[in-house]
């Protein structure tokens, strides 16, 4: 059975959406245990701007906000699991060291920018 069309919402940091379209980002730390899937086809898009690409999922790992690997942080932008602890309790407020985390990986961006 071919798995739905999921979005991933991103927050309108325009240097965020440069680093996805052109390939530097290519992973995304989200809080709670989620049902990604590698192969899984995802639209990253804001909510609160007009702004959509397509990508393919290509890792799926679950673990807690303590387990993050240096590695992972700092392909997602952070220094290190506290930086990202930190960080994302502006999206997230009840996180955790103890916290589940999803971290998905991607590749294959197909989309651009335009004007409205």
């Amino acid at each position: 059975m071919k798995r739905p069309l999921v979005a991933l919402r991103i927050a309108t940091d325009p240097m965020m959406r440069a680093k996805i379209l052109n390939g530097a980002k290519k992973i995304s730390i989200r809080e709670g245990h989620r049902d990604y899937q590698a192969g899984d086809t995802l639209m990253i898009c804001c909510h609160l701007e007009v702004w959509c690409v397509e990508v393919k999922v290509t890792e799926v790992r679950h673990c807690t906000v303590s387990e993050l690997s240096r590695e992972e942080c700092r392909e997602d932008g952070f220094a290190d699991a506290q930086d990202a602890l930190v960080r994302l309790r502006n999206y997230y407020p009840s996180l955790a060291k103890g916290s589940p985390v999803t971290v998905i990986h991607w590749d294959g961006v197909n989309g651009r920018l335009t004007e409205i």
